[in-house]
């Protein structure tokens, strides 16, 4: 059984199908049905020629008696239109019926209808970009005429955007101007660089692919148009468009991307460093908005030494303990002093060195003594719309500086009551002393058994004296006026005051048991060192 629809009885450039009921398939003929068909299934997919299009999911077969019925959906193809005479074949193996005219249909072709296919990417960043842009056509692609890109926050105004039109009578692509009152066209293949404040357009290709327009542009945006665009497509013929459709996002992020480069010195130990910071981008310093940089034994801001450059402002800012809670600005050359639990800005030494595609960053920093320890150095160089992340730059071991036991006063002297000055310091900062330790015997520092052997404890603010054993510390508040014993000594009320990078102890000391010259022994703790017993006086009770 064989169908055809033509202007005359003719299955060349027609629609012929044909029905084989032993195979149970159809098939649709080619333009040319001497060169073959095309086979197409019950409720299967579709095959076409110009004419028309066989679909095999709507078409279907039923066989009652001596009839067969043969249902075929069919869509007629844009260059088909027009009044048509259907035909009929019947065959069996021994005779056929011919080609038989039994109805006439006029094929109405739907209106062409342009669409906004797709670009790719459709979502991504950076400063340039190669995008593809499909458009389509239900009967042509001939049919698009002009064809619009647009890289903006909004589709409302093509003014200060991205706007592209390709011409495809004019063989022409034009980038609109600034103020949107005109535009620069440039022919298809040409290697002219079209630009506006906003982006560039450097190659162009523009290739026909069935029913699509496909156009590729190659495009680098401006510092100026930085941040999140839409990327909208327009899709115009005769008498009809698409309208601006949304088809994706990018990420304009001009210059390039920024880099965390470095940190010097990248290792290394003591209580206090000048560390130089150094961003880059190869697009330009220009892009570079400001740097966080942070010292700490994890990636953690918080109870660290976390700093921001904001070069806006030209301020590096050091964070509070809990960064939440604020930060202090520091004027790079300035006098102001940050700190925190952790570390102490120094804005006099503190420096920024802008070059043309890097930034150094120059701080001086002072660690507090019991934050000692290993730590990192981390850094994160950051732009308008994207940073580097945080890079893992160096890293530093906290020390405090040299703690020295100075002195007593009285260094010598008799008496049953003496009120003693006990003074340590440290080489960096009077913050790394954490405490001292005083022993008063007749004997070597190692003899802490039967002497008056007094620690006092910086961080929570105590002062102790041992008993007879040297093994067993008991405390009280500093300023207190209750009295600590033992055999040999008992000591009153204690007054510490701290002066320059010294700590000084007063305590008022009368002595019970001793008799006999006794050696004063002093020793300055830090966390992580201290200075050892040093003999800084003798006295006699």
């Amino acid at each position: 059984m064989s169908l055809l629809v033509n202007t005359g009885a003719s299955t060349g450039t027609a629609c012929y199908v044909n029905y084989n009921p032993a195979g149970n398939v159809l098939s649709l003929a080619n333009d040319d049905p001497t060169s073959g068909s095309q086979t197409a299934t019950f409720g299967g997919g579709s095959q076409q020629n110009s004419q028309c299009i066989l679909n095999g999911a709507g078409s279907s077969v039923s066989l009652a008696g001596s009839t067969l019925t043969l249902n075929l959906s069919l869509t007629f193809q844009p260059g088909f239109g027009g009044a048509k005479t259907v035909y009929l074949y019947a065959a069996d193996s021994g005779a056929n019926t011919g080609w038989v005219s039994l109805g006439t249909w006029t094929a109405v072709i739907p209106a062409p209808q342009p669409s906004d296919g797709s670009v790719s990417p459709d979502g991504s960043s950076g400063s340039s970009q190669t995008f593809t842009f499909v458009f389509s056509d239900t009967q042509s692609a001939t049919n698009l005429i002009g064809l619009a890109m647009l890289f903006n926050t909004t589709s409302a105004s093509v003014a200060n955007s991205c706007d592209i039109v390709y011409d495809r009578n004019a063989g022409t692509v034009a980038l609109t101007w600034d103020n949107a009152a005109g535009s620069t066209p440039k022919a298809i293949g040409s290697t002219a660089v079209l630009a506006n404040s906003q982006c560039q357009i450097g190659a162009v290709t523009s290739v026909t692919s069935g029913l699509s327009q496909i156009v590729t542009l190659a495009i680098t945006f401006e510092g100026a148009f930085n941040g999140a665009k839409n990327i909208y497509m327009f899709a115009s013929e005769a008498g009809q468009n698409t309208g601006w459709v949304q088809m994706g996002t990018y990420l304009v992020a001009s210059g390039g991307m920024p880099v965390a480069n470095s940190v010097v010195p990248g290792s290394g130990s003591g209580p206090a460093q000048r560390f130089s910071f150094t961003a880059s981008d190869q697009g330009g310093a220009g892009f570079i908005t400001g740097m966080a940089m942070l010292l700490s034994s994890t990636l953690s801001t918080t109870s660290a030494c976390s700093m921001v450059y904001d070069r806006a402002a030209n301020v590096v800012s050091l964070a509070y303990d809990t960064p939440a809670n604020g930060a202090t600005p520091v004027t790079p050359g300035s006098s102001t002093v940050a700190t925190n639990g952790q570390c102490t800005l120094n804005g006099a030494n503190t420096t920024v060195v802008i070059g043309a595609t890097s930034i150094v960053v120059t701080v001086d920093l002072t660690f507090n003594a019991d934050w000692f320890g290993a730590k990192n150095a981390y850094l994160l160089a950051a732009e308008t719309v994207v940073n580097s992340g945080w890079v893992t730059v160096g890293g530093w071991t906290v020390a405090g500086g040299a703690p020295t036991a100075n002195s007593v006063v009285p260094a010598s002297g008799t008496g049953t009551s003496p009120n003693f000055t006990f003074s340590v310091s440290d080489s960096s900062s009077q913050q790394n002393i954490t405490g001292m330790a005083i022993l008063i015997t007749s004997g070597a520092p190692s003899v802490v058994a039967n002497a008056c052997y007094v620690v006092y404890n910086r961080v929570n603010g105590t002062i102790g004296l041992y008993d007879n054993t040297g093994t067993t510390l008991s405390t009280k508040p500093i300023g207190s006026s209750a009295n600590l014993f033992n055999t040999q000594c008992a000591v009153g009320y204690t007054v510490v005051v701290e002066s320059g990078d010294s700590v000084l102890l007063t305590i008022n000391t009368v002595f019970l048991t001793f008799s006999g010259a006794q050696s004063v022994y002093l020793e300055a703790i830090e966390p992580n060192t201290n200075s050892g017993w040093v003999q800084r006086g003798t006295w006699t009770p």
